[in-house]
């Protein structure tokens, strides 16, 4: 019994071990940037009316050309002169 007692006490303080206190050194803007980033990756389902409105033929047509693997690529776009050789 004595051997079990002391088997459980050393478990229990090797478990207490991993527990950890809350940070109170935590300021009050802490997770604004992660739910700034959050909000901005979300689709408002109460867009404001005159909003613009997705064209159901383009959109046909695009997934029309992806399936058949005909994207238009685009063209190059660069803000640096390439001219220089």
């Amino acid at each position: 019994m004595k051997k079990l007692l002391i088997t459980l006490s050393i478990a229990g303080l090797g478990l207490s071990a991993c527990t950890t206190a809350p940070s109170k050194n935590l300021s009050d803007n802490y997770g604004n940037a992660v739910n700034a980033a959050k909000s901005t990756q979300v689709i408002n389902p109460n867009a404001v009316p005159g909003a613009p409105a997705m064209n159901a033929a383009r959109s046909a047509a695009a997934v029309e050309r992806y399936v058949n693997d005909e994207v238009k690529q685009p063209k190059d776009v660069s803000t640096i002169n390439s001219d220089v050789d």
